[in-house]
């Protein structure tokens, strides 16, 4: 992830182009079919954490998670840790009831739709995934995972970014979540059992950039990694990007599967007019 100073200046720039897109309330009554490219990052940042961005119909949602006396709270930076503010709390039992309410192995989301949840361990890798998986446990029923070295299918996805402990979670055969993987995984990939997705910095693949837009060579690069990834049977997400129209389409134009934001209801109205993945088919049908 950025230092605090890159994430300043990236905030900047978010606050930028975000004041520049069209805008509309997470607490938005109608409901929405899915945005299956839609990824929320830092959703715990906002007002209700998982409810508005599941609301808008995301349903891939990062949230960042620190071990404290044997719970994870969710905070981007250790001093603004509260004990209210748990994983359990803001996610886990909500999502929960949702499947509660639902129809038997339906999950959390009507018609059976996937939801993916991005837990990036901050520190203590080891122990943050032991608490993790502790904490799941009510989830089991829905939850895709690993038994005895084979996939267990279900509608909820839990993968793990950050400290996340690769060598110890690869050589396990029973685990209630998968691992984020890197760019550099894309040159010998472990299996996709254990590692679904690709998470990359932007700029560590575009190189620096303006206003003005990518280069070709920029292009390029991010192709031939959204490629690799494809190739390899691997979802691709990038992160540390602006928040610009621009480069959202350069991401569809490349069939990127994720596409983050930490504005939310901006991407998920942009991409319901943009990403023809997002539109709905004459047989969608709208969730609540």
């Amino acid at each position: 992830m950025p230092s605090a100073r890159t994430s300043r200046r990236e905030a900047l720039r978010i606050g930028a182009f975000a004041a520049m897109l069209p805008w509309r309330s997470a607490a938005d009554p109608k409901p929405k079919t899915p945005l299956p490219t839609a990824h929320a990052h830092n959703d715990y940042a906002h007002p209700a954490p998982f409810h508005g961005s599941f609301g808008l119909g995301y349903r891939s949602i990062e949230v960042d998670v620190f071990p404290v006396d044997g719970r994870l709270l969710v905070a981007h930076d250790a001093k603004d840790l509260r004990p209210e503010r748990s994983l359990e709390a803001l996610y886990l039992a909500p999502i929960l009831a949702r499947c509660r309410a639902a129809h038997a192995e339906r999950g959390p989301c009507p018609y059976g739709h996937p939801l993916t949840l991005l837990v990036d361990i901050k520190r203590h890798g080891d122990l943050s995934t032991t608490l993790l998986e502790a904490e799941l446990e009510p989830l089991l029923p829905w939850l895709r995972r690993v038994e005895g070295g084979r996939i267990v299918d279900g509608p909820i996805e839990i993968v793990v970014s950050g400290a996340r402990s690769l060598e110890k979670l690869a050589g396990r055969d029973d685990r209630l979540v998968f691992v984020d993987g890197r760019v550099k995984d894309l040159a010998s990939p472990p299996p996709a059992t254990l590692m679904p997705q690709i998470s990359a910095s932007f700029r560590s693949v575009a190189g620096s950039y303006g206003i003005r837009g990518l280069d070709d060579a920029a292009k390029s690069r991010i192709a031939d990694v959204a490629e690799q990834a494809r190739n390899h049977g691997r979802r691709l997400r990038f992160w540390g990007h602006m928040e610009a129209p621009w480069i959202w389409s350069t991401l569809v134009a490349n069939r990127v599967d994720l596409i983050g934001s930490d504005v939310p209801w901006a991407l998920a109205r942009w991409l319901r007019a943009n990403d023809p993945r997002c539109r709905p088919t004459p047989n969608s049908r709208t969730e609540d």
